[in-house]
């Protein structure tokens, strides 16, 4: 993260596009690589959704400001929020092209083991989001919420460790 953010607790988009290639680096496990890709792609997802978040806010301004809808093209570059806006549409497009390839690696990799099964619910969720189906959406982010508490019966361990949540 550089210095110059506003918001310290933002991820880079260089961290977010290369985690999961750090992960396939380290010689992690299959299992591991599922949790790991899912974990880029719930990461990567969030940015889209502060993006987007951050990106509707600015056009908020620009309208009441600066009468956004009566410019086009260059002009609403010179207003900031245009400008800024412009940025975070690039940044967009390089997370949603990400987000599509962690999607489809996710969908070609088996879940070996209760926690890359977790782990994929937990993106499966995320995917069908409420406003797509809300039962279904309920139902998959309570199956990973199940999941992740499981414990063996045996040694009462965690099935699932390190599995992020939906």
């Amino acid at each position: 993260m550089s210095e110059g953010k506003a918001d310290p607790t933002a991820v880079s988009r260089r961290v977010l596009i290369g985690a999961p290639v750090l992960a396939g680096a380290a010689g992690r496990s299959r299992a591991d690589d599922v949790v790991a890709r899912s974990a880029a792609f719930l990461a990567v997802d969030a940015e889209i959704g502060r993006l987007s978040g951050r990106w509707g806010d600015l056009e908020a301004l620009a309208i009441g400001r600066h009468a956004w809808f009566l410019h086009a093209g260059r002009r609403r570059l010179t207003v900031p929020e245009g400008r800024e806006m412009a940025r975070i549409d690039a940044v967009l497009e390089t997370l949603f092209e990400r987000r599509v390839e962690l999607l489809d690696g996710l969908c070609a990799a088996p879940a070996v083991d209760p926690g890359a099964a977790a782990a994929k619910l937990a993106v499966a969720a995320r995917v069908i989001c409420a406003d797509t189906d809300e039962r279904l959406h309920r139902l998959l982010d309570g199956l990973a919420r199940d999941l992740a508490a499981m414990r063996c019966p045996h040694c009462r361990a965690p099935l699932v460790s390190g599995t992020p949540g939906p």
